[in-house]
């Protein structure tokens, strides 16, 4: 088994041949001094000096250490931020990290997860964190081992992998741990299975190049029969002349039998009862939405489209989509490439529903990216007070939705439709739409008149509105 050999300082004499004992009297205290302010600011000022192979190696090392040190110190950062412990049911103070570290409710979760463990039950793996004894990739992953533990069994288990974590590269450090769970946790194979099946969830995670990775867990058992199936109709699917390779035709498969459920035309949950393909929260089909201008439609321009829920794809990947799918115009701010359109009723029409979801088409708190068809539409101001208009509606997931009525933060919608979020704690953060389509490249450019719904007295960007670009709406799947 490889094993890392404990850092050892630089003898004088290394570097005394070539005449330099004073740096190789630096480089040595690099090794012997606790991280902090003061080896930080000692491995930048030998970051950009000219060192010897082995001075450099010396300093990564040191940056490994310094780096521990800091992610220690951001621990206590968010525990101050967050609490020790939930400080209501909800833990709203979550959000507050969420936004502070711009990121998403789950990973603002795992993050306070880990940073309460450390602070708390298993501050002997903190305190190596900060001596720069362990990285914080190992760190992490003893929290998410010990996570289902009581405390005395967690603290066991970082009893017998602490000390020669400084020695092992992570996959040794990761089954360490494995190995001292098993020893220290009484609880039978069957619980342990429940605990883990408990956790099963699926993942969308973008990818490069119009590609996402769609990560699973689930029960083996279950896996097994989402194998068979998925492989079967990939069988099932292949026809002369089909070249698509067996891993293809299967992910194709999977792609096929989600689709088939969505338009209510194949087999699965609800089918045969005569209740049709599913609808959204705001009375829809649920569709697949691309977004792309009028002139890359028709060939003139190449701007990217945008796919709700991924980001920017290629012209040439929307203009394939855009030939088989079913389309609606939406009326765009001539400056920003914000969609714009009032109603007397608390709740929205049709057509206002879908301006809004365009304009937003995620939930507009902080971080958070749950699809605006499965969210709430949030009037900024309450109702009858505030209007229910464009001007005046958002999307907000039932949990952000929450949060604004019971948690203490307040919600301000300006002008450009850019909302402006305020914490209990007093930061401000924006929350801005995206362009759905290209913004006039002159900002001075002034468009003809045109008449809008809306009748409050401004486009978002103070301007009247110009032409729209295109929403491609594929009602009917295949998408």
């Amino acid at each position: 088994m490889f094993e890392m050999t404990k850092p050892q300082p630089i003898a004088p004499g290394v570097f005394s041949l070539v005449g330099d004992v004073a740096m190789a009297s630096r480089l040595s205290w690099l090794d012997k001094t606790d991280p902090g302010p003061a080896l930080i600011t000692e491995l930048d000022n030998l970051s950009g000096g000219d060192l010897p192979p082995a001075g450099l190696v010396h300093v990564l090392r040191g940056w490994e250490r310094a780096e521990a040190w800091l992610a220690a110190r951001k621990q206590t950062a968010i525990v101050a931020v967050a609490g020790a412990q939930p400080r209501d049911a909800d833990d709203w103070a979550r959000e507050e990290v969420a936004a502070c570290l711009r990121l998403s409710p789950g990973s603002a979760r795992n993050r306070v997860r880990v940073a309460r463990q450390l602070c708390g039950r298993l501050a002997a793996t903190h305190a190596a964190l900060l001596r720069g004894q362990v990285t914080v990739w190992q760190a992490i992953t003893l929290t998410d081992a010990v996570a289902p533990l009581p405390d005395g069994a967690a603290r066991a288990v970082q009893t017998r992998v602490l000390p020669r974590a400084h020695l092992q590269t992570l996959p040794q450090f990761r089954a360490s741990v494995r190995r001292a769970v098993i020893a220290v946790d009484p609880r039978t194979a069957q619980e342990r299975h429940l605990d883990a099946a408990a956790g099963r969830c699926v993942d969308v995670v973008a990818g490069e190049d119009g590609t996402a990775t769609v990560y699973m867990t689930v029960p083996a058992a279950d896996a097994a029969v989402i194998d068979l199936a998925c492989h079967t109709l990939a069988r099932e699917m292949r026809t002369p002349g089909d070249t698509r390779t067996l891993p293809q035709r299967t992910a194709d498969a999977l792609t096929e039998l989600c689709r088939r459920y969505l338009t209510g035309t194949g087999t699965g949950v609800g089918a045969g009862t005569g209740r049709g393909a599913p609808r959204t929260a705001h009375g829809r089909p649920f569709t697949v939405d691309i977004t792309i201008d009028l002139a890359t439609l028709a060939g003139l321009a190449d701007h990217p489209a945008h796919l709700a829920g991924y980001g920017p794809i290629t012209p040439d990947v929307a203009r394939d989509i855009a030939r088989t799918s079913l389309w609606r115009w939406v009326l765009t701010d001539p400056t920003t490439g914000a969609a714009l359109d009032c109603t007397t009723a608390h709740d929205p029409g049709q057509h206002l529903t879908d301006i809004v979801i365009a304009r937003h088409p995620t939930c507009t708190a902080a971080g958070c990216h749950k699809p605006a068809v499965n969210c709430d539409l949030d009037h900024t101001v309450p109702y009858p007070a505030g209007p229910t208009c464009e001007c005046n509606l958002a999307p907000l997931c039932r949990r952000h939705h929450r949060m604004k009525h019971e948690a203490g933060w307040t919600l301000q919608h300006l002008p450009d439709h850019t909302l402006r979020w305020t914490t209990p704690a007093g930061a401000v953060y924006y929350v801005t739409p995206p362009a759905i389509g290209p913004p006039h490249p002159d900002p001075d450019y002034e468009p003809p008149a045109l008449t809008r719904r809306c009748a409050h007295p401004k486009t978002p960007s103070g301007r009247t509105a110009r032409s729209a670009p295109v929403i491609i709406k594929d009602d009917e799947p295949p998408f």
